[in-house]
């Protein structure tokens, strides 16, 4: 009999461990959803995307790291440097903020910028 207790008691963390180990593989460590985008809402870099780096990025893109995200110097330093090149579904900028960076962006500045790429960011 007391082989039989010892031995669920050593059952029972057992199985409490492969349920904790369950749960939290099926957990979502990160998770984006891309808002719709209407194909015809048109994204101006200087009116919709510039302010988000504005509020957003020139923290620590103001000229010292690349790009310089700064008012007047970021679509050029974006396109000579290889952030916005076509296809522009696999440039730098895409990835960067389809891949949630920085994570302070909201999702709605997100679609700005990823809809203004789709559009051929333009300089417009």
């Amino acid at each position: 009999m007391k082989f039989t207790e010892r031995r669920s008691m050593m059952v029972i963390p057992v199985l409490l461990l492969i349920a904790g180990i369950a749960m939290f593989e099926s957990c979502e460590k990160y998770s984006f959803k891309m808002e719709t985008i209407v194909p015809g809402d048109s994204v101006r870099f200087h009116t919709d995307v510039q302010p988000v780096f504005n509020d957003n990025c020139i923290l620590c893109h103001k000229g010292t790291r690349d790009p310089d995200l700064r008012a007047g110097n970021s679509y050029n330093s974006l396109s000579s440097g290889g952030y916005i090149n076509s296809p522009f579904s696999s440039s730098e900028l895409y990835k960067k903020v389809n891949a949630n960076h920085p994570s302070s962006l909201s999702e709605s500045d997100r679609v700005k910028i990823l809809t203004w790429i789709l559009q051929g960011a333009k300089n417009n």
